[in-house]
C-alpha cells in the first residue's frame, strides 16, 4: 500500500501588529481553500538579551519575560484564528532575529507558501524598507506572499510577470492555484525593451530590424505557449518598458487590489531583459500585496 501523501503546509508569520494579523487571516483563508495545513510562527526579538547574559546558555529574567510575552502573543493570534473558524496545525516560537526564525522554521516544515505582513509605509520609508518581510521574501527557498494594505486580501486579480525563467514559472505555479481558488482573473505580463520597437522615421539597418522582428516573434510564441499551458486560462500582454515599471503600471489599473507575482533573480533564455532586481522594485513600489518565488532548487 502506497504511503499517504502529506498535506502541503502554509506558514504565517505574526508579530503582534495589525498588518501581521491581516496576513495570518489571509494565510488561514488560503490554507482552507487549498486544503493545506496552517502553521503560525512568532519570534521574540532578543534586543539587549546577549548583553544581559552572564553565563552562556543560561536564561536571564529578561529572556524569560521575552519568551512569555512572545508565547502570549502567539496564543492570542492562534485564538483569533480559531475563533474565526480556522484550524492551526503547527505552533512555532523562538527568541531571535525574526527573519532568521521565519527562515529556519520554513526549512523545517517546507511550506508551499510563507505569508508575512507589511505595514503601510510611505514613499520615503518604503525606499529604506530593509524589513523582516523583505528579508524573508529575498532569502526564503519557498514562495513568499507579502500581504499589504487594509484591503490587500483577497485580491481582485493577479498580475504575474514572465520572462521565460524558472523563477518566473515558480511564481506562476503559485499564482495559478491562487487565481483558481479565488476565481479571479490571472493576467500575465511579458515586458520587452523599447529597442525592439522600430519607430517610423528612425533609420535602422535591415539587420537590426530583422533581429528585433525575430525577438518579438519569440516573445509572441512565449505568450501563445502560456495561454495554452497555464490554468486557469490567463490573458497575456506584451508591454514595452522595463519589467518593474511595466508590472507596477499593469497593477495600477482597475480592478483593485491587484496581487503582483514575480520570480526573483530570473534570467530567461529568450532574452536577458531580466527580472533580477524586479522583485525588489515591485516589493518597494507596489501598493498592494506581492508574491515572490525563487527557483525551487536555489538555496539560501
Amino acid at each position: 500500500m502506497a504511503p499517504k501523501r502529506a498535506k502541503r503546509a502554509l506558514l504565517a508569520a505574526i508579530d503582534g501588529s495589525t498588518a501581521a494579523s491581516r496576513a495570518a487571516s489571509a494565510a488561514a483563508d488560503i490554507a482552507r481553500r487549498w486544503h493545506a495545513e496552517l502553521h503560525v510562527v512568532h519570534a521574540g526579538q532578543p534586543l539587549e538579551l546577549l548583553a544581559e547574559r552572564g553565563v552562556p546558555g543560561t536564561p536571564t529574567p529578561r529572556e524569560e519575560v521575552l519568551r512569555a510575552e512572545a508565547n502570549e502573543r502567539l496564543d492570542h493570534e492562534i485564538a483569533q484564528l480559531t475563533d474565526a473558524g480556522y484550524r492551526v496545525y503547527g505552533r512555532h516560537m523562538a527568541v531571535g532575529d525574526p527573519a532568521e526564525v521565519i527562515l529556519d522554521i520554513s526549512e523545517t516544515i517546507k511550506p508551499a507558501l510563507v505569508v508575512v505582513g507589511a505595514r503601510g509605509l510611505g514613499a520615503i520609508r518604503r525606499s529604506l524598507l530593509g524589513s523582516v518581510s523583505e528579508a524573508v521574501a529575498h532569502h526564503a527557498r519557498f514562495p513568499v506572499l507579502v500581504v499589504r494594505g487594509r484591503s490587500g486580501w483577497p485580491p481582485a486579480r493577479i498580475v504575474a510577470g514572465d520572462d521565460g525563467s524558472a523563477s518566473a514559472r515558480a511564481a506562476l505555479d503559485v499564482a495559478s492555484p491562487l487565481a483558481a481558488a479565488y476565481r479571479i482573473p490571472l493576467e500575465i505580463v511579458i515586458a520587452y525593451p523599447t529597442d525592439l520597437v522600430v519607430h517610423p522615421g528612425i533609420s535602422v539597418t535591415p539587420a537590426t530590424e530583422a533581429v528585433a522582428h525575430q525577438r518579438l516573434l519569440a516573445l509572441e510564441s512565449q505568450a501563445k505557449a502560456l495561454k495554452a499551458e497555464v490554468r486557469p486560462k490567463p490573458t497575456v500582454s506584451l508591454l514595452s518598458g522595463s519589467p518593474g515599471e511595466v508590472l507596477l503600471r499593469a497593477a495600477s489599473t482597475p480592478p483593485h487590489p491587484a496581487l503582483l507575482a514575480v520570480g526573483s533573480r530570473g534570467l530567461g533564455p529568450i532574452h536577458r531583459f531580466a527580472f533580477g532586481s524586479v522583485s525588489t522594485k515591485v516589493l518597494h513600489g507596489a501598493s498592494g500585496s506581492v508574491l515572490i518565488a525563487r527557483t525551487p532548487t536555489t538555496g539560501r
